[in-house]
């Protein structure tokens, strides 16, 4: 994965998480993508091989449309079945999604303890690699 991306990741996401998404694109190379314009990243996608289905996960992007693009980029190299957990609180992401054929199954709810505000970036953190790794 580009350093870039990574350190793209780092602003966003609240820490340092390289070496996970390193190992996930070295899992499932097919479905990383990366959008870069001028300025530098401005999203990407990565991906897995699940038990059930290849889920695709984290989605972080800048706007609906480069995130639009990654999901249709990961997406033209799932076969079948696919999973991501998407954050509820995106309608335009859930639209999306929709359109491109998903269906809601059920919802995660992240809770934290002795802290008010999330780690993350809520506008930019689109979907998870799965809560085992959130």
């Amino acid at each position: 994965l580009l350093p870039a991306a990574i350190a793209y990741d780092e602003q966003r996401f609240g820490t340092r998480r390289g070496d996970l998404l390193v190992s996930l694109k070295d899992r499932a190379p097919q479905l990383a993508h990366v959008v870069r314009e001028a300025g530098g990243v401005k999203g990407f996608v990565l991906g897995r091989e699940g038990r059930l289905a290849p889920q695709i996960g984290p989605l972080v992007a800048d706007d609906i449309g480069v995130a639009r693009s990654l999901l249709g980029a990961a997406l033209s190299q799932v076969e079948g079945a696919c999973i991501i957990d998407a954050a509820d609180h995106h309608p335009k992401l859930r639209h999306s999604l929709q359109e491109f054929g998903f269906e809601p199954k059920r919802s995660f709810t992240r809770m934290l303890f002795a802290r008010g505000e999330p780690f993350d970036d809520q506008n930019t953190i689109l979907a998870i690699a799965g809560p085992e790794f959130a």
